[in-house]
């Protein structure tokens, strides 16, 4: 039953092979096959949709956790991972992010690239945009050298567009682009000094920021160079975009490049 519903989802029939795979962990649960519930449950979360909580998913990997011996460290990071990805979005993410966290600690200490590689491209997405990006990017960053080293083209591709997207976040609503809807909106309310920066930090501070991250974390930098890079970005940021106002005031359309003036107007 668990190879047909595994079968089924390899061939794009998810849903028939998530039904085959709940009927088998719900018989390996009822049997006390924790394994086969387990495999089972990873099975039914192979192919989840990010940002939709399945309670049948979560389910059958609460129980499989529950069940797996503890002389069993590589299934139960395995779930740990799919669990704490499972979980998201929540409005309380301490757990998943725990579970999530957990499993990649796990993973680690079994020494295997290529399951913690397995780990950690799970886990990532009970990472969003909500928690700190310095923990995105750097897990996209090791799962990018881990992927290449075990020769998993897949994964190191996903690595690649996750870190994509962290851009494209940094550059839309997220940041720039969502800097310059509130730089907008500012011209009909004013502002109080904290809300000035902020809409400043999301502007062209937003790239700097994430550029400034993504660079010290691909190079190697510490956990607290990596925060010394965020805080000097964010300052950089908020620099440029003063100066860049008062030339916008004082420059002439040569000298800036652009037509003066526009933030009075």
């Amino acid at each position: 039953l668990l190879e047909l519903g595994e079968a089924q989802i390899r061939q794009g029939l998810a849903p028939e092979g998530k039904r085959r795979c709940l009927e088998a962990a719900t018989l390996a649960g009822i049997l006390g096959a924790p394994r086969l519930l387990a495999r089972a449950a990873l099975a039914m979360g192979a192919q989840f949709s990010p940002g939709r909580v399945d309670p049948d998913l979560v389910s059958a990997l609460e129980q499989a956790l529950a069940q797996l011996p503890a002389d069993e460290p590589r299934l139960r990071a395995l779930v740990m991972a799919r669990l704490g990805a499972a979980l998201m979005p929540s409005p309380a993410p301490e757990r998943p992010l725990a579970l999530a966290r957990e499993g990649i600690a796990l993973a680690r200490s079994q020494s295997d690239d290529r399951l913690l590689a397995q780990v950690i491209s799970t886990a990532r997405s009970a990472f969003t945009p909500a928690q700190p990006i310095e923990d995105r990017v750097a897990m996209d960053d090791e799962l990018v050298r881990l992927a290449r080293g075990v020769g998993s083209r897949e994964l190191e591709l996903q690595a690649r567009c996750r870190l994509a997207l962290e851009l494209a976040k940094a550059s839309g609503k997220e940041g720039m682009v969502g800097g310059q809807m509130i730089d907008i909106y500012a011209e009909q309310k004013k502002f109080d000094l904290a809300g000035i920066e902020e809409l400043q930090k999301l502007k062209t501070g937003a790239i700097i920021r994430f550029s400034a991250i993504a660079g010290g974390i691909v190079g190697g930098a510490a956990d607290g160079e990596v925060e010394a890079l965020r805080l000097y970005a964010e300052d950089l940021g908020l620099a440029f975009q003063i100066v860049d106002d008062i030339l916008d005031a004082t420059a002439d359309v040569e000298t800036l490049g652009k037509p003066s003036g526009q933030d009075a107007e």
